[in-house]
């Protein structure tokens, strides 16, 4: 389970996230969203607001390697600004915090012994 959901943020996520939107995501708001989904620690508006300023740096950077051809900016790009920068964090954090769920998962559901 983890190995399909990180092989999906890692490759089809960016398809669906629009970065320059995220740039303009109010954290504030974005926080409060992010905490009426989930209780996770970093739902808070200043984690937001430093993942704006590294991902801004990263943009200035003009180094942008294989997203250089992106269609972010895109209008057919449909998320709120504040949904996007969650898109985001969902890419960078989910599936390294997953491994202990995603096992206990495998060994709860299969008459095996998950051996990872």
């Amino acid at each position: 389970m983890q190995d399909h959901v990180g092989h999906s943020l890692h490759l089809h996520a960016l398809d669906l996230v629009d970065v320059v939107s995220a740039l303009k995501a109010d954290p504030d708001d974005t926080s409060k969203i992010a905490q009426s989904i989930s209780r996770w620690p970093r739902n808070s508006p200043e984690y937001f607001r430093d993942l704006q300023a590294r991902l801004t740096q990263f943009m200035q950077s003009q180094q942008l390697g294989i997203f250089a051809n992106g269609y972010w900016g895109h209008p057919a790009y449909l998320l709120p600004s504040q949904v996007n920068l969650i898109g985001v964090t969902t890419k960078k954090w989910a599936p390294s915090s997953w491994p202990a769920d995603a096992k206990g998962i495998g060994a709860s559901s299969s008459a095996k012994p998950c051996r990872h």
